[in-house]
């Protein structure tokens, strides 16, 4: 099993705090277009590592800006984008990605569930 944050330490931190970005520079954010943000990347790569095409949901603009934010750290992670995250000279496997962006998303829900509509986001904004 893949521990994220033991394993690939830098892997967390860099997608929160693309999330973190889009919070700063976005009015209104809440923890439920985070959360869908993560679903839809799941979808995404999940698809990808079957080599299809994901089907996704319609988003609102908020979940679709954390989206596109998340997903360029997600290319340079998987050694697509321009450079890599973290100081990494390696990048991660789909697989790695996957386990990372699902432990997000359950972290997401349980701060939401404990914190309310900014449980999440309110509880990685001190940390970035």
């Amino acid at each position: 099993m893949i521990n994220c944050e033991a394993d690939f330490p830098g892997v967390l931190p860099s997608l929160e705090a693309a999330v973190g970005r889009v919070d700063r520079e976005v009015a209104d954010l809440n923890d439920w277009d985070v959360l869908t943000a993560y679903e839809a990347l799941i979808q995404v790569y999940r698809a990808a590592g079957r080599q299809r095409e994901a089907r996704l949901r319609p988003m609102s603009p908020l979940a679709q800006a954390v989206f596109a934010g998340v997903q360029e750290v997600c290319e340079r992670w998987l050694g697509r984008g321009s450079e890599l995250t973290g100081g990494s000279s390696e990048p991660i496997s789909l697989e790695t990605l996957l386990a990372c962006l699902k432990v997000l998303r359950t972290s997401a829900r349980r701060r939401s569930q404990a914190g309310g509509r900014r449980g999440y986001l309110d509880s990685i904004a001190p940390v970035l």
